[in-house]
């Protein structure tokens, strides 16, 4: 058993370690809430890379903590593309129409 802290009483000890052990519980979430186990990819919260290996992108960005850049696809940059240029459109006519 650990020793006591000199400003704790003997039975502070105790609850401190529960406390903790229930701490270290509520932060591993098995549930469905948890998106790291239950991961759903959709085509607006999913990045798919391309021509790279997955240990040197874990690597890169988690181990070294550094940033990553990434590119669009053609077909992504084109839909992106598309989208901001009717998004421009409705602004304007919409401005027009006022």
């Amino acid at each position: 058993m650990a020793q006591n802290h000199p400003n704790f009483a003997p039975g502070d000890n105790d609850r401190v370690h529960a406390a903790i052990d229930n701490w270290k519980r509520k932060l591993l979430d098995l549930t469905k809430r948890n998106r790291a186990l239950n991961f759903k990819v959709s085509k607006v919260s999913t990045v798919t890379i391309v021509d790279e290996l997955a240990p040197e992108v874990f690597r890169h960005l988690y181990l070294n903590e550094r940033p990553m850049r990434f590119r669009a696809t053609d077909e992504r940059l084109n839909a992106l593309i598309n989208v901001v240029e009717t998004q421009i459109s409705e602004r304007r006519n919409g401005k027009n129409q006022d």
